[in-house]
């Protein structure tokens, strides 16, 4: 009878500490991370926004290297993609310094063609990235984990 609570006590002993022992790894893993992710740098693109420019007719071949060419030397351009296929053209820019409207209408002098700036229903907004395919399995991937949570 002693031998079994004797038994019994090391085995309650033993799962009372490893329980302990996990707990206290996993607020030290949780201590860490809370610190990594507070006490990091700033991106470099965190002022960066996109807008997309859709063009009327699709481009032939030196028309989208003209257009490309401009969107690489425009100053205040930090990033675009061109898509020939489906003809739109989406950027990135730092919004302290412009705004889609003007960089749009400084093309619009520069390179004169049927476009338009695509303006996001307020619906698509809300939904995620006006950009993205919605068929990607990027994008199934990242709406099945926020549905989960």
């Amino acid at each position: 009878m002693k031998q079994q609570r004797s038994n019994r006590r090391k085995w309650l002993t033993r799962i009372g500490l490893s329980l302990l022992s996990i707990t206290g790894i996993l607020v030290v893993i949780l201590a860490v991370h809370i610190y990594d992710v507070t006490h990091r740098e700033q991106l470099p693109t965190k002022h960066w926004q996109m807008a997309r420019i859709e063009f009327a007719a699709p481009l032939d071949s030196p028309m989208s290297m003209q257009v490309q060419a401009y969107f690489h030397q425009h100053a205040l351009v930090k990033y675009s993609h061109m898509n020939t296929e489906q003809g739109w053209l989406v950027f990135a820019f730092d919004n302290r310094n412009s705004d889609a409207t003007s960089i749009y209408q400084s093309m619009k002098t520069k390179l004169p063609m049927a476009t338009s700036l695509y303006k996001p229903s307020p619906n698509e907004m809300a939904g995620s990235c006006p950009v993205i395919d919605k068929s990607s399995v990027t994008y199934k991937l990242g709406s099945f984990f926020q549905r989960i949570f």
